[in-house]
């Protein structure tokens, strides 16, 4: 990823980082919508908000705000956390 700057302003994605970022938010979004209904409503609409927000729909986001959403989005949904799965003989 590279960090686009000039002076003092804040950093924010470049065109090229943003537009992955959209695809991947945008195949999110399209596995939700697929297995909706192994999700709460509540769920569901949490995650629509944090994507938005994510994506910068509700206005400009710094790379650092954008790294706490993930953060926050991490720590708030289970799905999302990466479990050891003991592959390859490791055990933890």
């Amino acid at each position: 990823m590279q960090i686009e700057t000039s002076g003092g302003t804040p950093q924010l994605l470049n065109t090229t980082d943003k537009g992955a970022l959209l695809l991947l938010v945008y195949r999110f979004r399209a596995i939700l919508w697929r297995f909706h209904r192994r999700f709460s409503q509540h769920d569901l609409m949490e995650l629509k908000e944090d994507l938005s927000e994510l994506v910068g729909e509700r206005g400009y986001l710094t790379i650092g705000q954008q790294l706490n959403i993930l953060m926050r989005m991490r720590a708030s949904y289970s799905f999302l956390r990466v479990k050891p799965s003991g592959l390859l003989g490791i055990q933890r």
